[in-house]
């Protein structure tokens, strides 16, 4: 019996992860449409702004940008933990953005996800280069991804 619940439930964690990342995927796919709005013709664009607007209802529907973030957390538990270890002085913030930022996901949509500024979004990225003493032609995103976890 325990052993059926463990696994349900992680199975279940699984499956909100997934969602998580279809929320991520959408959230680029309508940014990414929302830029390229001006370059289309009025069919497109109104068939456009109606897929944005579908994407919009459904992603407000579905997960919330805190559950977003703290499921991409629960994904890279074990990448957190060695980070955090590894710069103790990372707050929990800086440790969910960093799980974000290992995805590739652009700081627009991070910053959609988390809540805030992109401009919020771009300082805490250069309190992570500080804190991870990163050089000028380093990247940031690229530091993450090579880490294990």
């Amino acid at each position: 019996m325990t052993s059926e619940r463990s696994e349900s439930s992680t199975d279940g964690s699984a499956g909100e992860i997934r969602t998580a990342e279809l929320m991520v995927l959408l959230a680029r796919v309508r940014a990414e449409l929302t830029t390229v709005l001006s370059d289309m013709g009025p069919a497109a664009k109104t068939a456009s702004l109606r897929i944005i607007d579908d994407i919009g209802q459904h992603i407000d529907r579905s997960t919330s940008p805190q559950q977003i973030a703290a499921l991409f957390g629960q994904r890279h538990a074990s990448f957190l933990a060695q980070l955090a270890q590894e710069f103790p002085s990372l707050t929990p913030t800086e440790l969910r953005l960093c799980a974000l930022l290992r995805s590739a996901i652009a700081s627009k949509d991070v910053a959609a996800l988390m809540c805030c500024s992109v401009r919020s979004i771009e300082k805490h990225r250069e309190r992570l280069r500080r804190k991870f003493k990163l050089q000028l032609g380093e990247n940031l995103v690229t530091f993450l991804a090579q880490r294990r976890g």
